[in-house]
């Protein structure tokens, strides 16, 4: 390849990183900006009865293997608080997570009230509920995933429909800086059903063509290179 269409290539190829290099350092800027108080801030869980605990880890392992097989393996067990009771959070090594009550030793799931009744309770103010929206799951699933519970203000926060924990919660000054966030991290890449796939690809494009920019900015700025083009304009002079 001629020397001159090395420089074009790396010329355009390096503004074209560029552009993407200061959209990923904005981002990056945008994302640890300070978040709202009501992101930051979470109310004191109610107190729970630990002495109400009946039911012994063992207990709820061999009740969940009764009612799903008793071949199925646990792969974690943990205690967890349910606004103001406490369950065990069963994951197997295959299948959805369940919750079992730690005093009865029912079987606890998330509905849209629970949901509602969980965000409340981790919010300072306990304000009211403006509206609760429901998140299904992949491929069309029934089952919803998440409940995105909104208090008034433009405050809203994410309760998964699986085990009850919080999470993403926002404020309506917490948007930009969420955005700014997702864009940093590649997040709109990951909406498909080969989503790490296509992330991880992007991931591998962007280093990849740095270290072109790189390579072929140390290729061209060689000693040597310069010692040919001086020899060449020295041959054609007259």
């Amino acid at each position: 390849m001629r020397l001159r269409t090395w420089y074009k290539v790396h010329k355009w190829v390096a503004i074209t990183s560029a552009v993407a290099i200061v959209v990923w350092l904005a981002s990056g800027l945008i994302m640890i900006l300070p978040p709202s108080d009501f992101a930051r801030e979470a109310a004191r869980p109610p107190a729970v009865d630990y002495p109400s605990v009946a039911i012994t880890p063992a207990e709820a392992v061999a009740r969940f293997r009764r009612e799903r097989g008793d071949s199925i393996d646990v792969r974690d067990l943990a205690l967890v608080r349910i606004v103001d009771r406490l369950a065990y959070r069963i994951v197997p090594g295959h299948g959805k997570t369940h919750l079992v009550d730690a005093a009865t030793g029912a079987e606890i799931t998330i509905t849209e009230q629970l949901a509602g009744a969980i965000a409340r309770a981790a919010t300072p103010d306990h304000p009211e509920i403006v509206r609760i929206e429901t998140s299904a799951g992949p491929a069309g699933g029934k089952r919803a995933t998440a409940y995105k519970v909104w208090f008034a203000g433009n405050r809203s926060l994410l309760v998964s429909a699986i085990d009850g924990a919080i999470s993403m919660r926002r404020a309506s000054g917490d948007r930009f800086r969420v955005f700014g966030g997702s864009l940093h991290t590649f997040a709109p890449l990951g909406t498909g059903p080969r989503s790490d796939f296509v992330r991880l690809g992007a991931l591998w494009l962007f280093g990849v063509t740095g270290l072109f920019v790189a390579g072929t900015g140390v290729y061209l700025a060689l000693p040597k290179r310069w010692k040919v083009r001086r020899q060449l304009r020295l041959t054609r002079d007259p």
